[in-house]
């Protein structure tokens, strides 16, 4: 299960098509039931921080793998019922604002990109938070998408107005496409999924109870797991090339079972 190498060698191993897709469905072909893990979103890393990276950066490297060009779609924001706040920050500070489950100032979008729903957006067509699409038509109001799944259909997802006050002195709005790229995402998300191929990257060892379990029961067999980390003071290689990480394991609720 050990992957030696780089980033970008994961990703080669996850995705071995990347640098040759050109259709619809060569990407649907590369991205279904494959999925780079991570327990950190990367977000916050510093620049010489590399134990701080995760599914952003691996997001934006794969992204510059992909051929095409790349699409920059800018979000607007505001303080929301709030005419006391709105002087006090500049659209720079909002534009910096990043929220778990919340899309991102600056969307950056290729043709043939994977990428997942971050909101529930028809329950019938069972087109739910998490949902992973492929981008087919980007305009300034509309992405045309298609499921990267059977049934393989269209999704036409126009931008949202989303607020949010979590950590925030205020309620903050953002009018942006509810999607978020998918080349990597966190462990969280990857929930109820069996994929053909796993490759799970750990910068750092998890973090919350049970998370390691979750994600090395993602691929369906050995042979489609691989596993790339950063050696610390709590993970590393053995002498004879084994790797090992903390299992992180919350006693009370062992014992609340018990």
């Amino acid at each position: 299960m050990r992957r030696n190498g780089s980033i970008n060698d994961l990703i080669q191993w996850t995705y071995p098509t990347i640098s040759t897709i050109r259709t619809t469905n060569d990407a649907i072909e590369a991205f279904n039931n494959c999925a780079i893990l991570s327990p950190l979103t990367g977000i916050q890393a510093g620049s010489h921080s590399t134990n701080r990276i995760g599914t952003t950066q691996i997001n934006a490297i794969a992204t510059e793998m992909l051929p095409g060009r790349t699409h920059t779609l800018l979000s607007s924001d505001w303080i929301h019922d709030d005419v006391a706040q709105q002087d006090a920050y500049t659209d720079e500070i909002l534009n910096s604002i990043n929220q778990s489950g919340f899309p991102i100032y600056k969307l950056e979008l290729k043709i043939n990109m994977p990428v997942i729903l971050l909101r529930n957006y028809d329950k019938h067509r069972k087109l739910c938070n998490g949902t992973k699409l492929i981008v087919v038509k980007i305009t300034k109001y509309l992405l045309t998408l298609r499921r990267a799944a059977s049934p393989y259909d269209i999704v036409h997802l126009p931008r949202w107005n989303m607020y949010t006050s979590t950590n925030l002195p205020f309620t903050f709005g953002r009018r942006q496409f509810p999607v978020q790229v998918a080349f990597a995402f966190t462990i969280h998300k990857s929930q109820g999924q069996s994929l053909r191929r796993v490759a799970l990257f750990l910068p750092c060892p998890v973090f919350a109870h049970g998370q390691l379990y979750v994600a090395l029961s993602r691929a369906t067999t050995p042979d489609g797991l691989k596993i790339l980390l950063h050696t610390t003071s709590t993970q590393g290689y053995t002498n004879s090339g084994l790797l090992w990480t903390q299992n992180i394991v919350l006693d009370a609720i062992l014992k609340f079972i018990a």
